[in-house]
């Protein structure tokens, strides 16, 4: 079941997580060209396939505003790299550190739970029931270079990296991190904002009610402005960062004018550095730079924000909406610790770069539902 707040307004849903698993395991998995491998762990053609289409529905719904097309891709990132490239750079980083990890589950002897095999069981059947047949069900994971078999594969291998990561990091992980380093974390990475939120190329389609219309796949419909609805768009922009230069509650403009509800943010909306895959990487490097008091107005290809620096509060004096915020706060600060451990691992993971460039992002088929 998908849940969705701001922070996820912007995304797909999608989870980002490495398939893979041992080579001797993956004789259903579909193309048997290895597109990397680590140790005795082996990443299959279809594999990464399936991933790069799952992890390009992330980028079009982060920065292309839920449309896939060429103007996205070769737009300019933040780092003056290309999206295509930005993404696909970002994708070969996560494949690799995955595929380090679920070596690891093989090295430390770790063991999938029963229960967990059940449920992906269980989710595999729901699938093919919604398909109709195997067949069916094969047809259409052949988009992604997969069939059935495969797709269960990739979610024991996830299962596989959720064990690796709670082997360290857990409730009862040997590196899991203390207090004191989560508070660090909090200080050195957290940026507190209060934001006006406006969509300046695409809308969300609503029927004759003024209720969102939704696609096949559960997702809010979105259509692309005209140039007067994109004209006003920007007329409201410059309206509302004036008024917050002139002292106006950033709180009572985005009631009046965000396309993103903000009620929730009622203190404002923490952002870190590891959420640019939420908010966008210019909206996460603002923040950071930002100083206290500070308006900003922060343009990106399909969103502007309005936003105004607040006082970071003091870790241990948060109320219950700032911690719900803060939720991910430990998972984040040790992704950051999981990621340094597996870059030094780096040198182990062999990558055929001809299979990678035979997968440009662009062609790649977008992934709402597997």
């Amino acid at each position: 079941m998908k849940t969705y707040n701001f922070k996820r307004a912007l995304c797909s849903a999608v989870s980002l997580l490495l398939s893979a698993a041992i080579a001797a395991s993956l004789s259903s998995c579909g193309k048997r060209t290895i597109a990397m491998s680590c140790g005795d762990t082996e990443i299959t053609e279809g594999m990464y396939s399936y991933w790069l289409s799952a992890y390009k529905t992330n980028f079009v719904y982060t920065y292309g505003g839920g449309s896939d097309n060429s103007t996205l891709w070769t737009a300019t990132a933040a780092d003056g790299q290309s999206y295509a490239d930005y993404a696909e750079d970002k994708i070969l980083t996560t494949v690799r550190n995955f595929a380090i990890a679920v070596e690891q589950f093989r090295v430390l002897g770790l063991k999938i739970d029963s229960s967990i095999s059940e449920q992906v069981n269980a989710d595999i059947s729901e699938k093919l029931e919604y398909a109709g047949s195997r067949p069916a069900l094969n047809s259409d994971l052949s988009r992604y270079g997969i069939n059935i078999d495969g797709l269960k594969d990739i979610y024991i291998a996830e299962e596989k990296w959720q064990a690796v990561y709670n082997y360290y990091f857990g409730t009862s992980g040997i590196e899991r991190l203390s207090d004191e380093e989560l508070t660090a974390y909090y200080k050195s990475n957290y940026s507190l904002l209060g934001l006006v939120v406006l969509y300046t190329e695409n809308k969300a389609e609503r029927d004759e009610n003024g209720t969102y219309v939704y696609d096949k796949d559960g997702n809010i419909t979105v259509s692309e402005m005209t140039a007067e609805e994109k004209a006003a768009k920007q007329a409201t922009a410059a309206d509302v960062y004036e008024r917050l230069k002139n002292g106006e509650s950033w709180s009572e403009l985005a009631s009046e004018y965000s396309d993103a509800d903000m009620s929730y943010y009622t203190n404002g909306c923490f952002v870190s550095s590891a959420e640019a895959d939420s908010y966008g990487a210019d909206l996460v490097s603002a923040a950071a730079e930002m100083t206290v008091g500070e308006i900003r107005r922060i343009d990106t290809d399909a969103v502007t924000y309005l936003a105004v620096k607040l006082a970071l509060p003091e870790f241990g004096s948060l109320d219950e909406s700032d911690n719900e915020q803060l939720g991910d706060l430990r998972d984040d600060a040790s992704r950051e610790r999981y990621t340094e451990k597996f870059d030094a691992l780096a040198d182990t993971v062999t990558v055929n770069t001809d299979i990678i460039k035979a997968h440009p992002i662009e062609d790649a088929p977008l992934n709402l539902y597997y």
